[in-house]
């Protein structure tokens, strides 16, 4: 049973690896570019909804924020570091699956 067409993943055409960029690092920007990476993301056919939710909610601001996050935790010492840690890796993890979604999607043609 096929999937209707409103449904069907696009194929990747290259735009894709400029939303990853904005998600990763678009925070850098006053955070309009993680912003743009958002709504690019949601307009987008190549990812299905749950790859824009992985690439939304796994750590908004990307890099920047994870980096801030990970650079406040590790400040406050003890126990921390562990999380400070997750809070680079998670943002990293986010852009990989994105990144390989994207990759299936364009060699699926």
């Amino acid at each position: 049973m096929s999937q209707p067409e409103r449904m069907k993943r696009a194929p990747a055409d290259g735009s894709e690896w400029s939303i990853i960029t904005l998600l990763a690092i678009g925070a850098f920007f006053v955070g309009i570019g993680w912003v743009v990476g958002v709504v690019l993301l949601w307009r987008s056919r190549v990812w299905s909804v749950t790859d824009k939710l992985i690439g939304t909610l796994l750590w908004p601001g990307g890099f920047v924020t994870g980096f801030v996050f990970a650079v406040v935790l590790v400040q406050a010492g003890g126990g921390l570091i562990a999380v400070a840690v997750v809070a680079v890796l998670v943002p990293a993890g986010s852009a990989w699956h994105l990144w390989r979604r994207a990759e299936q999607s364009s060699t699926s043609r």
